[in-house]
């Protein structure tokens, strides 16, 4: 939610969001569910879903993601999502996929986005270690392992999104695992030259937030 006291610019606003500039060339969203209490069924999301472009469904998944809670309603709309998204639309839902009261569903619908595809997986794998499953751990294994030799291979040359991805793993499993020496593996890119890099690491480093995982169902 964007502080109220802030003076805002409204450049942007569509069904889901609203896009406001803050200060000169900064930019905060603001979505609907979060801020006016928006709520959507399956039904109305399914009637609209077919005709939507990629920009619009995008813009619902990302204002969707930002709800504060996820009550058992809402279970239909994350299965219709899983559903009729694609790679772009359940990298945006993925954290909210652990709201579902069928963890076992959603488990087998994470591990399958790790394996397949080719988007980013931090999200994914942000999802796996807050839905909490040790079932995770050897399927984290294979990304952790590829990509730490080829950060090894890369000698500085990789691009953000396989550090982020690295970096997200060496997260997940220290985490679930209970093990340093993976905080070891996200030391040396607190020293990296790109900034967003350095940032990355420092979250990777203090590990999952509390915020991250909300109120999970039972």
């Amino acid at each position: 939610m964007i502080d109220p006291s802030l003076k805002k610019k409204l450049v942007h606003e569509d069904r889901w969001s609203r896009t406001y500039e803050v200060d000169e060339g900064f930019f905060a969203f603001e979505s609907k569910f979060e801020a006016d209490g928006l709520s959507v069924s399956v039904e109305e999301l399914s009637v609209g879903w077919d005709s939507w472009g990629q920009g619009e469904r995008l813009s619902f998944a990302n204002a969707y993601a930002s709800k504060p809670q996820f009550p058992e309603s809402d279970g239909k709309v994350l299965e219709f999502l899983m559903a009729k998204g694609d790679e772009p639309v359940w990298s945006t839902v993925a954290l909210c996929l652990t709201r579902h009261s069928n963890k076992k569903m959603v488990l087998d619908f994470l591990l399958e986005r790790l394996r397949s595809g080719s988007e980013p997986k931090s999200n994914f794998i942000q999802a796996l270690y807050v839905l909490g499953d040790a079932a995770a751990i050897p399927n984290l294994h294979e990304p952790h392992d590829r990509l730490s030799q080829k950060t090894k291979q890369a000698q500085g040359e990789l691009d953000r999104w396989t550090i982020y991805d690295f970096l997200k793993c060496c997260e997940a499993l220290a985490y679930l695992e209970e093990r340093e020496g993976y905080r070891e593996e996200i030391r040396p890119f607190l020293d990296h030259p790109d900034e967003l890099v350095r940032i990355h690491a420092q979250i990777a480093l203090a590990g999952p937030q509390p915020e991250e995982f909300g109120n999970l169902p039972e």
